[in-house]
């Protein structure tokens, strides 16, 4: 255990009511001092104890910060040891921090605390910015109950009277079931990576992805009026109140186009056909063009009621941090840190490249040579031919052999080194040994035998040249007479 400061002071007045049980060989019926029944059978079988004070007194001895280390308690489990009690470690210490009450969408709605029509600029824009937060967080890694879903909006989208974010509240919830199934399907992640278990929360299933590509796509086109109506003309006097309403009005626009592009590229990704993947880089490419406005105009939305320079939790209309914290597991879960709104665009930028790097995937040919089995074997076969039909001609295909052999004893070598430097856990065993049998060890045998194979074919056509050339000699003794 681990002695730490609080706020609240003194550390004996915050340990839990911690009760150790010690069971004596004596039996001892008396248990006034529990407040509380123990069974008949328990008090037949052993004495408990209460050691409680006994526990208070022996953690005073113990300095602020010092750890009281167990031999059992090695480097793995300080690792991925959670300190209770620590709100940078336990999300459910948030909730001491607060007074205020936790409400739900519904509640939220009926209270008039959050408003589903008639939101201005400034907040759709903030709600939007924040939510991009929020989505990018739960792609760091974190749980969707602590990021998306603190966004009451994304709870029940067909609440909301408000076109725009309605339709955006549809698109995050796509977006966020669409990575969710590639992340599911690839099966290479680990829990600290991604989560994806959406605690109950419907991912709008009842609402089809060209529907909210169509609803995203009308407020785009409305928006664009607004900003073309709202637009300075040559020689007009510019009032700055409508000169404001563009600027927001623009902002709006281009957040709604992103969603609606991103969403688009990721649809386009669960399309069989190939040319799928060419208009996904399209799209990706415009939604790249949009970061730097959206930069520039972070400022026009509402900023959140406390300061989230530290990574706290942004408190707004629409977001409830504490929304969600009896859907938390019964272990303690990390602490969210929401990301700042000046690195939304860095980080939408970074993953734009990623996309693109995924398309340009299709067009490495060199990669093509990996799934090509049945290359090995056409090799070696067009190389017999090839010796037989021109046995003068300089064959090279022993290069390619011997530099195959040594890749693979370099492979086989750098996967012996991970036993020697005990790299591999227990249950990895199985999986080294299955791929240096199937594989690697596999693929030498098969290399050995080829190099055989060429060695020998080498020597045999020298052999039938040195014949023939000798038979030619006979030929033309027996012809001269010599």
């Amino acid at each position: 255990m681990r002695r730490s400061a609080r706020a609240s002071g003194d550390f004996d007045g915050e340990i839990f009511q911690v009760v150790t049980m010690v069971m004596k060989s004596t039996v001892d019926d008396d248990d006034a001092g529990w407040g509380l029944g123990i069974p008949d059978k328990m008090k037949n079988n052993a004495n408990w104890v209460d050691i409680t004070h006994e526990f208070k007194g022996a953690c005073k001895e113990l300095n602020l910060g010092e750890l009281l280390h167990d031999k059992l308690f090695g480097l793995f489990e300080a690792m991925s040891a959670i300190e209770m009690m620590d709100p940078k470690m336990d999300a459910g210490m948030i909730g001491n921090q607060v007074n205020r009450k936790v409400l739900n969408f519904e509640q939220a709605i009926k209270e008039g605390v959050i408003k589903v029509k008639d939101l201005s600029y400034p907040e759709l824009i903030g709600i939007i910015d924040t939510c991009f937060c929020c989505l990018i967080t739960w792609l760091e890694g974190h749980s969707l109950a602590q990021t998306v879903f603190t966004c009451l909006y994304v709870h029940n989208p067909d609440l909301i009277e408000e076109p725009s974010l309605k339709a955006f509240a549809l698109g995050i919830l796509k977006v966020c079931d669409i990575a969710r199934e590639k992340v599911n399907k690839a099966a290479v992640f680990e829990e600290e990576d991604f989560q994806a278990m959406t605690y109950g929360f419907k991912m709008a299933n009842n609402v089809t992805d060209l529907r909210v590509t169509g609803m995203l796509k009308d407020v785009e086109d409305e928006l664009q009026r607004k900003v073309k109506s709202t637009r300075s003309r040559q020689g007009e006097q510019r009032d700055p109140e409508v000169e404001l309403e563009h600027q927001q009005c623009l902002a709006l626009f281009n957040r709604i186009k992103f969603t609606r592009l991103l969403l688009t590229a990721l649809i386009a990704f669960t399309k069989k056909e190939t040319s799928s993947v060419s208009e996904a880089q399209k799209l990706v490419a415009q939604a790249a063009d949009l970061l730097s406005p959206i930069h520039s105009s972070i400022q026009h939305g509402i900023q959140s009621q406390n300061d989230t320079t530290k990574g706290d939790h942004p408190i707004m209309m629409g977001f409830e941090p504490l929304v969600n914290q009896r859907l938390l597991p019964p272990t303690f879960p990390r602490y969210a840190k929401i990301i700042k709104r000046d690195d939304m665009v860095a980080y939408f930028s970074k993953l734009i490249e990623r996309i693109k790097t995924v398309c340009d995937v299709i067009n490495t040919t060199n990669l093509h040579g990996i799934l090509d089995f049945s290359a090995e074997k056409v090799d070696a076969a067009l190389h017999s031919l090839l010796m037989k039909l021109e046995p003068q001609r300089q064959h090279l295909a022993c290069l390619g052999t011997w530099i195959l052999y040594h890749n693979l004893r370099i492979m086989i070598q750098y996967l012996l080194s991970g036993f020697e430097l005990e790299l591999y856990s227990m249950h990895e065993y199985y999986y080294v040994y299955w791929y240096l049998s199937e594989f690697l060890y596999a693929w030498l045998m098969s290399t050995l035998s080829r190099a055989d194979s060429s060695q020998m074919a080498e020597e045999r056509i020298l052999e039938e040249q040195l014949k023939g050339r000798s038979s030619k000699r006979a030929r033309r003794k027996r012809k001269f007479g010599l």
